[in-house]
């Protein structure tokens, strides 16, 4: 995004349009271009004097939720009980059940899966481990290979 800031406003430097900017812009970036209207409200900031091509400071307050304490403690909860639902997590830790939600997700990598949030990725070792319980089962004993392509009736 900053790359294309920079492109409007040497366009707008050299006396372009913002048509023209646009259509050069869709050229070099194709899909990935700014729309026409990012396009026309950067060239009128840059007409109103404002040449900086950084996003302006947004109203609104801060994250509060989102801090390394409650990570940890929503993460601690979590490993206790697997079955907890995002309400009950967010009741015990006293943050959203939004924000519960996103640091499951975002920040601890998890998703739900059959009611209890798991990792996303397995480690090398839960891979391993996974892989020694299916043999170790010995489920391929079990198998009689001349039944196993047979045609239907035959047996």
């Amino acid at each position: 995004m900053a790359e294309q800031r920079a492109a409007v406003k040497f366009c707008f430097l050299l006396g372009k349009t913002g048509t023209e900017t646009l259509e050069m812009l869709k050229t070099a970036y194709k899909g990935d271009a700014l729309g026409k209207t990012q396009v026309f409200e950067w060239f009128s900031r840059f007409k109103s004097g404002e040449m900086s091509i950084e996003d302006q400071a947004r109203s609104g307050r801060p994250s509060t939720s989102l801090t390394d304490k409650n990570v940890k403690n929503i993460h601690k909860i979590n490993l206790e009980d697997r079955r907890k639902t995002i309400e009950e997590v967010a009741e015990r830790s006293g943050v959203t059940w939004s924000s519960v939600q996103r640091i499951l997700s975002e920040n601890l990598g998890m998703k739900r899966v059959a009611a209890k949030f798991v990792p996303r990725l397995l480690t090398e070792q839960q891979k391993q481990g996974r892989f020694t319980e299916v043999f170790d089962q010995k489920w391929y004993d079990h198998c009689v290979p001349s039944t196993l392509f047979t045609r239907p009736g035959s047996l």
